[in-house]
Formats: structure tokens, sequence, C-alpha cells
């Protein structure tokens, strides 16, 4: 008989169930849970180890683990494993596989139907990617696929049960705390489904994940300062720091049900338990789940309701089991919140069930079925749902549900007398397969010659060959959760999902395995291997620590250094890129083959920097041994000013500098108080108030270790600047700044709450004093910032940053429309590996970009224009005059831009010289 497949890759776990007879039944994947975690680990010999077995492994091997590689659907930089690198749609196509011959094993044949789940907010390029992991994972050959969002497989899960009936025209919103991000929906119901109202929303930064962190902070402070000097580099205190993690998650989860646990340590010099009460939980989350409130709130709103509009708030996701975030809905929107008895599984059962909706619709035909297990044979049994589900509070692993097994119904179960096998696909050669031992294989009698649909279970199980050291023992599988479902009584019968048609592919022939043991190479003879037994040699994989020490060096620079420039970097400072000021400066515009951008500038002459430079007033002692210009800005009385770094000679310190000129001809160092005396760091941007009276700079503090201090410099005359009252335990970074209505706006990157960085905005009335704002879409996992801000004519703002791309990060476009709060991200047609590091607003609409793009063995400078739209970006190539400083074929980094009546640009020139230009746009090749 045909079924039906619903798969939930999520950003933490992997979870599935199937469609069969009217039912919806979760898979056991785990031992001892229902789901798995989303972690994947490549082995030395090839061999790819999937949930636990790959946690297992990452404790001492990190660099070969890939952890919340659905967020990195969209990346064009590959994710390295050890000295392999793979792409996120091809470990989200592991999973897949992984899920799909694991399910094919147990039922004895592929599904009919597979229903894939993905965050409602996804692109439509992300989705196509998802697309592209089913064709990779093997779908789409005689398995049709389909794509449903999260929220909508949530409500038909709770639609399904029978205690749980919305009317048409009845209003549901989705609180999905997952372990990676927030999500936040609005469904309406309809006569056979659902359909969404208005536009999802949530926030990308808060996960469950955040939460396992506010309890490990809670042990760290009860442990004290020697928490901090564990060495982690040592395997034996990572594996024990591992299992603090993990009683620290366990302590998390029964947090949900008690006011009270207990966490276990158990380190090198230190043998305790550290109690957390429920108390201490919600005060360490309270921040963040009022975040999330928010976020609903504004989904709602969004939605054109009231929220005295809803029916009930459904809670999902492993993470809405904290008793707080009912409470506080709850209070906050006066409506009934509903909690799903089992949050983890509730988007895989309501996927099964919506692949059951497609395949009645379809009337997909039977494929040639296996006979049946047999009834009597012991293991899991299909269960009643009880108004209160399996357990009020949730799923508990390892814990029997309470359930009574229907009359009507026969227990399935794998018969005893199966065994796993090795055999591959036969039309797979030889010498391409490695496989582990590992899949089901029928040894009873009449099994001679396998029928077609074994044959089938037998290929999809090749695929994944999951190790383990022979049968796993009946009482460690899993409980089911089980549901039968009426889809015409319960107005279920709409095909919801989002029939995919993925494009012909080789599967990935990647060995995956669910237990960590040696890798079986198959010799001659695999067409006679199940027959004449296990021929082989077994390669023992040689298992060692590696520590792996990378030196990234970054320098000063960065626009053409082919590094990031990320200030959490050792030796690194942030990105510069430039601010947006409203100016003048644009010609005649020309088709946009024919345009190019001149340079006409060169070093700062006379301002004591680089080699062959005078030594303009205030060169420190000695000369410097370079430096970097980040920024520029018309000075008071006329001439400019500049602001960057500087490094001393025979240092390789950067410390904040700016210097100022008169003439546009001959620069002077300017007298930065603060910068002396061992204080290191640099100045991102400068930029006038809007009076003009005064000017503003903005840089940060890296003078403690590991630490980050956002700064502030005012000047009156851009000869001498005085710092200005910023946060000093801010631990963050201020690259850029732009004059708006009512004082300043900054932007930069924020280091206090995930040390790869979140962007931040912080604003001002005149300078003199700074305030953080609360932004939205600039945070998450990876590396963000906001590294240049231009304000347009409309008054919205629009940003460059960065974002992460597989192991790195790219070039973002970000826009807010009320006043630097909440960002979204702009689609642009910016080139693979563009990195933007200056940004300003010209008359009549148009923005400059300044930056650079790959190129073999080095980074070439670039220049675009594009519209408020900020959609097309198109480059104008800069040729650098020869006449005044520099040559055509200059080394040049461009790291900011300007456009106050003039376009000017600062960077670097050979690397180590500050630098500026006037740049003439628009100009014939």
């Amino acid at each position: 008989m045909a079924y039906a497949l619903g798969i939930d890759v999520g950003t933490t776990f992997t979870a599935a169930a199937v469609w069969r007879d009217n039912r919806a039944e979760t898979v056991g994947l785990g031992d001892h849970s229902p789901v798995i975690p989303s972690v994947l680990f490549r082995r030395e010999d090839g061999l790819m180890l999937v949930g636990a077995a790959a946690e297992a492994r990452a404790v001492t091997e990190p660099d070969r683990v890939a952890r919340g590689f659905k967020r990195r659907l969209g990346d064009d930089v590959p994710i390295w494993l050890g000295d392999t690198k793979v792409d996120a749609t091809d470990l989200t196509a592991d999973m897949i596989r992984y899920v799909v011959a694991k399910v094919t094993e147990r039922e004895s044949q592929a599904p009919a139907h597979v229903t894939l789940a993905c965050p409602a907010t996804w692109s439509t390029h992300r989705r196509g990617l998802l697309e592209q992991a089913a064709s990779r994972a093997g779908l789409g050959e005689r398995t049709h696929v389909g794509l449903l969002d999260e929220p909508t497989a949530a409500a038909v899960w709770y639609a399904a049960q029978p205690d749980r009936q919305l009317g048409p025209g009845e209003l549901l919103a989705v609180y999905d705390f997952g372990g990676g991000t927030f999500d936040a929906t609005v469904l309406r119901r309809t006569v056979d489904g659902f359909e969404l109202c208005g536009a999802p929303g949530g926030e990308d930064s808060i996960g469950g994940a955040d939460v396992d962190d506010a309890v490990l902070e809670h042990v760290a402070r009860a442990v004290g300062p020697g928490w901090y000097e564990l060495d982690v580099a040592d395997p034996a205190t990572a594996r024990a720091m591992a299992a603090v993690a993990a009683a620290a998650v366990t302590a998390k989860e029964l947090l949900s049900d008690d006011t009270r646990a207990e966490i276990p340590v158990i380190l090198p010099g230190v043998n305790r338990v550290v109690p957390i009460t429920r108390d201490d939980l919600e005060d360490s989350v309270r921040v963040l789940i009022l975040r999330t409130v928010d976020a609903l709130r504004r989904t709602i709103a969004a939605a054109g309701c009231r929220e005295t509009d809803l029916t009930q708030v459904l809670l999902v996701g492993g993470s809405s089991r904290i008793p707080m975030i009912g409470r506080l809905l709850a209070d906050h929107l006066g409506v009934t919140v509903t909690a799903d008895a089992h949050p983890k599984l509730a988007v895989c059962l309501g996927a099964a069930i919506s692949a059951g909706a497609r395949l009645a619709a379809a009337s997909v035909p039977d494929q040639a079925a296996a006979p049946r297990r047999d009834p009597a044979a012991p293991g899991w049994h299909d269960g009643d749902w009880h108004d209160s589900g399996w357990h009020d509070s949730g799923w508990h692993d390892g814990a029997e549900p309470s359930r009574t097994a229907p009359p009507d119904e026969l227990s399935r179960t794998a018969p005893p007398d199966e065994l796993f096998r090795t055999a591959p696909p036969d039309d797979v050669p030889v010498e391409s397969t490695s496989t582990t031992t590992g899949g089901w294989s029928r040894t009873g009698p009449g099994s001679q010659v396998d029928p077609p649909a074994e044959q089938e279970a037998r290929r999809a199980a090749d695929l994944i060959a999951p190790v383990h050291g022979g049968p796993a023992p009946a009482e460690a599988a899993p409980a089911a959760v089980s549901l039968r479902v009426d889809l015409d009584r319960a107005g279920l019968t709409a095909a919801t999902d989002q029939l995919l048609r993925p494009a012909a592919s080789v599967p990935r022939r990647v060995p995956l395995a669910d237990r960590d043991a040696p890798l079986v190479v198959r010799t001659a003879g695999d067409s006679d291997y199940r027959k004449a037994g296990r021929r082989g040699a077994v390669v023992y994989a040689a298992v060692a620590a590696v520590v792996l020490l990378v030196a990234v060096i970054v320098g000063v620079g960065i626009g053409l250094g082919g590094a990031t420039g990320d200030p959490n970097l050792a030796g690194g400072a942030p990105p510069s890129t430039r601010q947006g000021t409203a100016g003048a400066g644009a010609g005649t515009a020309l088709p946009a083959t024919e345009q190019v951008a001149r340079l006409t500038g060169g070093p700062l002459a006379g301002a004591g920097m680089g080699p062959g430079t005078g030594s303009g007033t205030g060169a420190g002692t000695g000369g410097q041994a370079g430096g970097s210009a980040r920024g520029i800005a018309p000075r008071p009385g006329g001439g400019w000013v500049a602001v960057g770094s500087e490094i001393g000679s025979g240092s390789t310190d950067e410390t904040p500098a700016a210097w100022w000129t008169a003439d546009g001809a001959t620069w002077q160092r300017a007298a930065t108080a603060g910068s002396g005396g061992g204080v290191t760091g640099g100045l991102g941007a400068v930029t006038a108030t809007s009076d003009g009276a005064r000017l503003v700079a903005v840089g940060w503090d890296d003078s403690a270790a590991g630490v980050f201090t956002a700064t502030a410099w005012t000047s009156t005359d851009g000869r001498s600047w005085q710092p200005a009252s910023v946060e000093r335990a801010s631990n963050a970074t201020l690259r850029d700044v732009v004059a708006v209505p009512g004082g300043l706006l900054a932007v930069g990157q924020d280091l206090a709450l995930d040390r790869e960085g979140d962007g931040t905005v912080w604003t001002s009335s005149d300078g003199t004093s700074w305030r953080r704002l609360t932004v939205t879409g600039v945070d998450g996992l990876g590396v963000q910032s906001l590294d240049r801000v231009a304000r347009l004519a409309d008054g919205s703002l629009l940003a460059v940053g960065r974002e992460p791309s597989g192991a790195g990060s790219v070039s973002r476009v970000r826009r807010s429309t009320d006043g630097g709060a909440a960002w979204a991200a702009v689609e642009t047609d910016l080139p693979d590996g563009a990195e933007v590091t200056g940004l300003a607003a010209l008359p009549g609409g148009r923005l400059v970009g300044t930056g650079s793009t790959p190129a073999a063995g080095h980074r070439e400078p670039r220049l675009w224009v594009t519209d408020a739209g900020a959609r097309r970006w198109t480059p104008q190539e800069p040729v650098v005059a020869g006449s005044t400083g520099g040559t055509a074929d200059a080394e040049v980094d461009l790291l900011g831009v300007v456009a106050p009546g003039a376009v000017l640009a600062t960077g670097t020139v050979a690397g180590s010289t500050p630098a500026s230009w006037t740049i003439d746009l628009d100009q014939p090749r």
C-alpha cells in the first residue's frame, strides 16, 4: 500500500512522520528519541556520521562537523569539513536521504509522496535550493515531492486532532520557537485547509540555542573564574564540557515541568552540582521572550488583524514549552494560548497529513508492496489519541507515553529475524562505492529472490548504509505518536503543499552512518555478496583529535585583502565601509558598458604616513609604518578631514588616527585624545552634525583583550579630537555615522550577545553622548553587521553589511523605513564575492558604492552606481589617473566614499598608505 512521508529538517533537530491507512505516525529516527540532531560529521575515511553519532565525534574534532546548515542554504561560499568543502544544499540532501532511507527500510518500500517543511519566510531562491537538495537526495524519479510552510504544517496537525477543531474563517496565530529561529504566522481556516494572512514574521536571531546559552551562563557564574580558565583545546576537557552542556539542556527541559533542576558539573578541578530554578531560567531569558512576543504582535498587525480577532495562539517548536511564554502571550494578547503536546513533532506530523491529502487527491497508485510484517511480532504499537495528548506537558525522551492500543489495529514492527546488511545497489560500480555495515536484510524462508519493493527498500538503505553493530534492541526504539485522521471530517482535504519537480540529477553517494564504527570497503563479487557472506577488507580509520590552528591575518587595507575583516578575528580591524550623506557630483549618464569612474588623488601627502611621504605635523616619533583612511568629510571653515588608523613603526597594533587639510593638497596629523598610552583601535567614519557646528567620528577601541568598545570623538575644527560618552562595556564597534533629523545615527557590530557579531545601531542628539537602539533583522547565526549607511531622500536608510555565507560572510544590503529599528534584506545583483565597503547618496536619488571583487590571487577595486531601490548595481570601472600620485595599475583599496558636493573616496595605496581621491562618475571610457 502506498504511503506518504513528512520531513522536518530543522536547524537543530530533524523529525519525520508517515501517512498510511488514514493514520499519521512519527518515525523513531533516534534510538531513544523520535528526533535526531541536525548534525553531520565527516570522518577522515569519507563516511558521514548523522545525528547523535556526529555530535559525539564533534566534541574532539569540531572542524569536521556541520551544524545549523539549514540556515546556510543560499550561501555561495562552501562549508569546510576538515579538508573537504561541501555546501548547505548537499548537507540538507544528506539529512533528507538518511530519513527517506530509514523510513524505506521500515516500510519495505519507498514513499509515494514526500512533503518537506520549510520556514514560511524563505525566499523563492532558498525554496529552489531545497528542491535541489531533494533531487540530490534521489527524490523525484519515483516519488512525488511537495513543499509546505512549517506554520501551515503545525496548523494542520492542530486541526487534525478531534478536540482542536477550528471553523472556517477563524484565525490561528502560530508561535514557532525552534532551536535556531523564531517564526510567527497568522493563518485563516478554510473549508478544506488553511491560508496565509499577511506576511510571515519572526526573529532569525532567537532560538532554543540562546536559552541553552543562558543556562550555561548560569553554570559559569556558579562555578566562578575557574570556568573561564578551562583549556577547551584539551580533548578530555572538551568532552567534560560537552557533558555539562548536555546536562544544561536536560535541565532546561525539566524546568518546563518542574520548578527546580540540578546540573552535574564534573570538570578538571571542579566537581559539584549546580541548582537552577525556573525563576532563574525565566529571569535570564525574559528579554529574549519579550522580543518574540513583540515579533508576533507585529506579524498580527501586518496581517491586518486585531489581536482580539484571533481564536487561538498555537505554540510549537521545542523551546515553546517554557511556561513563561504562554503566560506572557496570554497577558499581552488576551487570547487563548494552546501548547502542542509534541512541539518538536507537530511540523512533521502536519506535513505527513498534508502529504496524505495530496496522496488521496492524486490517487497515486500503490507500489509493489512487500509482505506485511508479522502482526504478532513484538515492538511499538499504534496508539489512540487521548484528549490530553500523550503528555500534557509534551514529549519526554525515553519515557513511554500513556496510551492504549486500539483493538482494531495490529501492531507493526521489524521481524526479529531481520538483520542489518551491507549490500549496495547492484548498479553502483564497486570502485566508486564505500559503505558500512547496516540496513535491513531478510533472512527468513523464501528470501532467495527479493520482491521489487524489497529491492527498492534495499536501494534506499544502501544510499545511507547506516552503521549498526547489529540490530538495535527492541526496547531502545522510541514510542510513536500516532493519530487516525478522517480528512473529510477534519476539513483537511486540500493539498496544501506546493508540488516540486526536482530536476534529474545523480544522487549523492557519500556513505552515511548513524553509528560510529569501522568502515567496510567491499571488494569484487558484489552481486553475490549477500549470499556468500561479508567478504571485504575492514579498514579502521585512525581517529585522532586534530587541533587546527588557523592564523587569520587581516591587513589594514582590507578592501582588497580578501579577508572579511571581522573584529572578532585576531589582528583584524572591522570591515571598512563608508557613510552616506546626500551630495552632488554626478555627470550625464552613458550606457553602462561605456562608463568608467576616474580617480584623482593619492596618498595623504605630508601626513607622515607610509614610505616616501613627508613628516607632517603630528607625525609620530620615528615615523609611522602605515595605516588606512576609512572616512572623509568636509571640514568647518574649508578643507577636509579624514579618519582611520595608523600603525607605529615596529608595531602591529592600530591606533585611532585623524588627518586634516585646508587646501586638499597637504595633510597634517590631528591630535586624537585617548589614542595614545596603549590604546588600540581605529576610526571608521566621520560626518558633520546637521548644523555644521561639530564633526563627529565613530570607531572602536580594542585595548582590552578579546573585548571591543564602541567609541566616538568630536571636534569643532578637525585639528583636535575629544572622546565622547559611549557605553564602556559595550563590546561593540561603530563603523559609520550619518546625520539624521534630530541628531546622528551610527551603525556597526555588536559582539555582546553573539561572539560572531550582530548588527547594531546607536543614536545621539549631538555626538557627545550615545545610546544603543533595539534593532531587528540584523542578527542571527554567523557574522552579521551593519558597516555603511546612507540616508535617502525619502528619509529611509540603506545599509550594507555582512551576513553568513558558507564558512565566511558576504555583503548584504538592508533597508530601514523606521529610523533604523527594523531592517529588511534587499535582493541585489551584486556579483558573487563582492565586498561593498563604501556607500553614499548622490543627488537625483542615486547611490554610489565602492569595494572590491575577487580576482586571481587578489581582489580588484570596484565601484557601482545604483538607484534608491538598490536592487541593480551597475559597475563603473575605477581608473586611477597617473598624474597625481598614482598609475593606472596602482594597488588601490577603496574603503570609504562620501558625496558632499563632490564624490570623494578614502582608502589605501600599496596596502599600507592612507589615501584619498576625488571621483568623477559616468565618464566615457
